[in-house]
């Protein structure tokens, strides 16, 4: 990589799946990512990526390689991956540097993977329990799903979201923050047991499974409601 930085000239940096397997988020591409101001064209084994913006605060010093920083690597990533893997680089930080990835945008306006870091940002955002009952509800009537028989109804030690009494069916909708939801996968798989061990089915979704014009989400719930009915 240093041979690579050294060709493409002292503007350069390491930049997208290089920089992100520098850091350790993912496994070392096989070709060198560079992001340059100069005029470079790619060559065998080395992606050139020109920019007209990289300022000095997007580049830091990795021992002894220029590296862009987190929030630039994730905005150059959302260029080239698609949300998914974008969301599973994503999961390696601790934290979602929020305000910093808004800077960036504002920075680099026009980016192609735009909407994909707007969409990382908001599933970073807490949302109480009114707001994603009403949305669930919401979902339902748009995608011609049954009303839960119960809304906040108790079960055992817990208190269900969303209780389809008939097919025996739990839903529960998690407003949490991304990276809160990942610290606390053991407490939800407890939840969960629980449940099962009442009897009930069960199934989790978030703020983003919930978009309307998302159809995954709709075939899940009919999915779950007619295993509960053969029952």
């Amino acid at each position: 990589m240093l041979a690579a930085l050294s060709w493409c000239g002292a503007n350069a940096c390491l930049s997208h799946l290089s920089a992100a397997a520098v850091v350790g988020w993912i496994p070392m591409p096989d070709v060198v990512h560079l992001t340059t101001t100069d005029r470079h064209g790619s060559r065998p084994g080395i992606t050139v990526h020109r920019t007209e913006r990289l300022p000095a605060s997007h580049v830091q010093h990795w021992v002894d390689l220029r590296v862009t920083v987190r929030s630039r690597t994730l905005v150059d990533l959302a260029d080239v991956l698609e949300y998914d893997d974008l969301r599973r680089v994503a999961d390696q930080l601790p934290r979602l540097p929020v305000a910093h990835l808004e800077h960036t945008l504002r920075e680099l306006p026009g980016r192609h993977g735009a909407g994909r870091v707007a969409r990382l940002i908001r599933s970073e955002e807490a949302h109480t329990k009114s707001e994603l009952e009403r949305r669930y509800l919401a979902y339902c009537r748009a995608h011609g799903l049954p009303r839960p028989t119960r809304l906040n109804h108790r079960i055992g030690p817990h208190k269900a979201d969303c209780v389809y009494e008939d097919e025996r069916l739990v839903l529960e909708l998690d407003g949490r923050a991304h990276h809160e939801r990942r610290a606390q996968t053991k407490l939800d798989h407890q939840r969960d047991m629980d449940y099962q061990l009442a009897g009930y089915r069960f199934g989790r979704f978030d703020w983003e499974d919930l978009d309307r014009a998302s159809l995954l989400a709709a075939e899940r719930i009919r999915a779950l409601l007619r295993l509960g009915a053969a029952r």
